[in-house]
């Protein structure tokens, strides 16, 4: 399923549906997990009629598949946002790779123009008064206001990646705080202060 926000929006319905029947408060603990999973494939497999004649044993049946309804709903949402915030991450990180290589062409022409500066002002040979004539000279004086009329300023530590995630605001305020509503994200034992 794609990460689109209607499909979140109906995962999520779905989710809240089984926790509105407490499906994911169902303590089937008596049940070893791998036959909890058979049964609720016995139950999706399983015609009305089929589980019908099942009698007494139609019930845990049931009460296995909506209680792992439940557990696969939770991962299928949390997979859904997981991928929906990576592709917008994604997104962002494309944008800046692309604007990174923008700035290293026009960075090509500022370190063309160094490899010519830097031998003039290492040369002690050369008089200071004559440094700013030569560079002149060698350079042209049209190529030094061309180059110095780009404005360079430094980026960020993260190269503006959350400038451009932060183009993708709009979008995921659409899904998120449902989904944060619904889905209560906790960090390991590590991340506790």
């Amino acid at each position: 399923m794609e990460a689109s926000v209607p499909a979140i929006g109906v995962s999520v319905d779905k989710l809240l549906y089984l926790r509105g029947m407490d499906a994911h408060q169902l303590d089937l603990s008596m049940l070893p997990r791998e036959r909890r999973r058979f049964l609720a494939t016995v139950a999706r497999r399983s015609t009305v009629q089929g589980l019908e004649r099942r009698e007494e044993r139609r019930y845990p049946i049931l009460l296995s598949l909506v209680a792992q309804s439940a557990v696969d709903q939770l991962d299928e949402d949390i997979a859904l946002f997981d991928q929906a915030v990576s592709a917008r991450e994604s997104h962002a990180k494309a944008k800046t790779d692309e604007a990174l290589a923008e700035r290293a062409k026009r960075g090509e022409a500022r370190q063309l123009l160094m490899d010519v500066i830097l031998p003039v002002l290492n040369d002690p040979g050369i008089p200071d008064k004559e440094v700013g004539g030569l560079l002149r000279d060698q350079i042209g004086l049209d190529k030094l206001r061309e180059v110095a009329s780009v404005s360079w300023k430094p980026l960020p530590h993260d190269h503006g990646r959350l400038a451009a995630l932060e183009a993708s605001y709009t979008y995921m305020r659409r899904f998120t705080p449902r989904v944060l509503s619904v889905i209560d994200f906790q960090g390991g034992p590590g991340a506790r202060i």
